[in-house]
C-alpha cells in the first residue's frame, strides 16, 4: 500500500513526503513499489529505513519591506456581470405573479416584463417565448397574444431604434454595484452611436418614484464618463413611453 503525506515545516520551506510500507506479499506489484524504484531508493533490509533526498530546493527569501503602492484609484460604481456554468436558482414567483390581489393584468404585464428581459434584438422573440414556455412562466397558450403584444411594444417611434441594434451593444439588468454595496440594475441598457439610452419596464400605473429611479441610472452612468445619457419608462400595459428628463 502507498501513503503520500504532504508536510509544510515552516513558510520559507516546503517538502513533500512520500512513505511507503512494504508488503511481503505484494509489495512488487504495488504503486509504491514502482515509485520506490523510480527515484532510485536502494532495496532496505526489514527494520531498517531509508531517507532519498530526490530535489532540494532554496529556501524562500522573505523581505521585510512593505509593498509600496504607487497609485489608488477609488471606483465609484462597478458594473458586474455574472458569467457562470453553474446551476442558477432564481425567486420569480414575485415577479411573475401579484401574489397579493392575483390581478390578472399585472400577471401579463410581469410576464411580457420577464420575455423582455430575455430580448436584445428584435430577432430574440421567438427564442425568448420559448425558454419562458420551458421554464413554465407562460403557458404555450398566451404565446402568439405575448407575441403581438411585445412586437407592438416594439414599433412604438422612440422604442424600435433600441431594438434594431447589434446585441453587444445591449446590457439587460445589468447589475451596478455601488459604493455602499448595493446594486442596481436597470431593465436595459442601450449603447447608441452618440449616447447612452436607458429603458426601464413598468407593469403598474405611473409613479414619481419611477422617474426618480431612472435619473439615479442616469446621474451613474454620467459619473461612469457618458456625457450623453437619456432615459425611458415603458408601462407595459398600457403601451406608454415616458422620457425622462
Amino acid at each position: 500500500s502507498l501513503n503520500m503525506l504532504y508536510v509544510a515545516l515552516t513558510r520559507p520551506t516546503e517538502r513533500l513526503y512520500l512513505i511507503v510500507k512494504q508488503d511481503a506479499f505484494r509489495f512488487d506489484k504495488t504503486v509504491g513499489n514502482q515509485l520506490y524504484r523510480f527515484v532510485g531508493c536502494p532495496i532496505v533490509e526489514k527494520g531498517d529505513r531509508h531517507i532519498e533526498i530526490i530535489n532540494q530546493g532554496n529556501p524562500k527569501k522573505i523581505s521585510d519591506q512593505k509593498e509600496k503602492v504607487s497609485l489608488v484609484m477609488e471606483i465609484d460604481a462597478v458594473s458586474a456581470e455574472k458569467k457562470s456554468n453553474g446551476i442558477k436558482l432564481r425567486s420569480t414567483a414575485e415577479r411573475m405573479f401579484d401574489l397579493e390581489t392575483f390581478e390578472k393584468s399585472r400577471d401579463y404585464g410581469n410576464k411580457v416584463h420577464n420575455t423582455f428581459a430575455k430580448i436584445k434584438t428584435i430577432n430574440d422573440v421567438d427564442d425568448a417565448l420559448d425558454e419562458g414556455v420551458r421554464e413554465g412562466l407562460i403557458s404555450e397558450s398566451e404565446v402568439n397574444d405575448m407575441k403581438a403584444t411585445i412586437l407592438k411594444i416594439m414599433q412604438l417611434d422612440s422604442i424600435k431604434p433600441l431594438f434594431e441594434v447589434h446585441p453587444d451593444t445591449v446590457k439587460n439588468e445589468r447589475e451596478i454595484i455601488m459604493p455602499n454595496g448595493k446594486p442596481l440594475r436597470p431593465d436595459r441598457v442601450v449603447r447608441l452611436k452618440d449616447r447612452i439610452v436607458i429603458l426601464d419596464y413598468k407593469t403598474g400605473s405611473k409613479s414619481d418614484a419611477h422617474a426618480r429611479q431612472v435619473k439615479q441610472y442616469m446621474n451613474i452612468y454620467r459619473a461612469m464618463g457618458h456625457q450623453q445619457v437619456e432615459g425611458i419608462l415603458l408601462y407595459l400595459v398600457g403601451q406608454e413611453v415616458v422620457e425622462v428628463i
